[in-house]
């Protein structure tokens, strides 16, 4: 058997403080071997701050050679204006035994300025300290761009032109709300705080918001579009939602926004209004364009136009001299009495409206305008007042005034629109093109047929002078 040894608590202590200053030398050796081949900057410093050595790392960190830095104050290696921080930061070093670190700038010889952590432990014997420079200059970088996006992002929450919810998906509550949030629903922030979505009129109910917590956790998106919005006033809103679920500084997070889609879905009604006018303004170019002759033309015209704009009287009013007009078709709503066709009437003895669409391209008078004017009713004395006038101008080819495309008294007892000028404006138009390509066709017609006569005639004279030939 071996030989027992007496042991004592000091012997261990003794072992261990002599392995520790064993490790102390290897890691100094260590150090000492190592340091110029180090990533980073060394430094050795004086009391005084003056540097007594600097590594490989350290002389192109600041792009100065070795043997020059030697004997010079490390501050002066830092700006003007943080060197009163890096002399505070020395003297604390020089003052203790604890490791010091800071940030700041390192000026960078034909360079910009490099962020720098710096670390430094004074000494045993308290004459110089150790000095560790690390770049940090992309580490700052991006800090500052994580700030900035985090500035912008908060701005871009607060003045978001959409609602914007923040929810803990564990207990589904309204963490965080947008002022447009509050907007939209009439609710003050603080109200909305601690809320679910179910209980804001959101989601239907509490059933519908687990659900959509489950779609989130699986698809991480979810996606309402035409939900009704009940203010706190009690007024109804169309809304479209998108939730998102993704990680914020490894939490999880679900974004709620809900956009305000009323005036949207106005104007989707009115573009499904206009396609169908679209539809039915082609089908009228395509009668119009199979009639060949002119009173064809105009009688499609004005049975589509007053179909369209619902008025009980269409008429296409024919200019013949400055101060005369006749009818030249029209289309009345039954019981509605009739103009005799091709009848001159004066412009100024009832229809003073014709002289403002010489001047306007189109007009649109109310009921109580012309109430309000006696003189401007219809193309007759006789006529019942008329309860509300469009008006749009025809051109000719040349686009002088030759007639307008007239309506009146809208059903119902409703005023004419804007787009129902702008749809007669278009009729008017195509109206225009239509009896322009008329003219056109039977001058061209004329013109081949006296052609032909002029053809006829010289064919018939110069035949007897070429019989001898042949």
């Amino acid at each position: 058997m071996g030989q027992l040894v007496n042991y004592h608590p000091s012997h261990m202590q003794n072992s261990d403080f002599q392995m520790g200053r064993d490790t102390d030398g290897f890691l100094l050796n260590t150090h000492e071997a190592h340091v110029d081949l180090a990533f980073v900057g060394h430094f050795t410093l004086a009391a005084n701050g003056s540097i007594r050595m600097a590594n490989l790392a350290g002389s192109a960190m600041v792009r100065i050679e070795r043997s020059r830095l030697l004997g010079r104050a490390f501050g002066l290696l830092v700006p003007a204006e943080r060197r009163p921080e890096v002399d505070a930061f020395l003297a604390r070093v020089f003052a203790g035994h604890l490791e010091q670190s800071m940030d700041s700038e390192l000026l960078c010889k034909g360079q910009a300025r490099r962020s720098v952590y710096i670390g430094a432990r004074r000494s045993l014997n308290g004459d110089e300290c150790s000095t560790v420079v690390v770049d940090i200059t992309e580490r700052k970088r991006a800090e500052n761009e994580l700030r900035t996006s985090e500035i912008r992002y908060r701005r871009l929450f607060e003045a978001a032109r959409d609602g914007v919810l923040l929810l803990d998906p564990g207990t589904g509550k309204i963490t965080d709300a947008n002022p447009f949030m509050t907007e939209l629903l009439g609710y003050p922030r603080d109200r909305l705080i601690g809320k679910e979505l179910y209980e804001i009129g959101l989601i239907k109910d509490e059933i519908a918001s687990r659900n959509m917590f489950k779609m989130l956790k699986t698809g991480r998106e979810v996606r309402y579009e035409d939900l009704p919005l009940e203010r706190q006033d009690g007024r109804h809103q169309e809304v479209e939602v998108v939730a998102n679920l993704y990680q914020e500084n490894g939490r999880a997070v679900i974004q709620c926004n809900v956009r305000d889609i009323t005036e949207r879905k106005r104007t989707e009604g009115a573009l499904a209004d206009a396609s169908r006018q679209r539809l039915v303004l082609c089908e009228i170019s395509a009668r119009i364009v199979g009639k060949a002759d002119l009173q064809g033309v105009l009688d499609a015209v004005v049975s589509a136009v007053r179909e369209l704009t619902g008025a009980a009287v269409a008429a296409v009013v024919r200019s013949h001299e400055w101060d005369e007009f006749s009818i030249g078709a029209e289309s009345r709503a039954e019981g509605r009495g009739s103009c005799p066709p091709g009848q001159l009437f004066k412009i100024g003895t009832g229809s003073a409206y014709l002289q403002q669409l010489y001047r306007n391209p189109s007009i649109r008078l109310t009921g109580p305008e012309f109430r309000a004017k006696p003189a401007q009713r219809g193309v007759s004395v006789n006529l019942s007042p008329i309860r509300g006038l469009l008006g749009a101008r025809l051109v000719n080819a040349r686009s002088q005034p030759i007639g307008a495309l007239v309506v009146s008294d809208k059903k119902g007892g409703g005023d004419f629109t804007q787009e129902d000028e702008l749809l007669l404006s278009h009729l008017a138009s195509m109206t225009s093109l239509a009896m322009q390509h008329i003219e056109v066709r039977a001058a061209t017609e004329h013109a081949n047929r006296a052609k032909d006569n002029i053809l006829a005639a010289l064919s018939h004279e110069l035949r007897p002078p070429l019989t001898p030939l042949v």
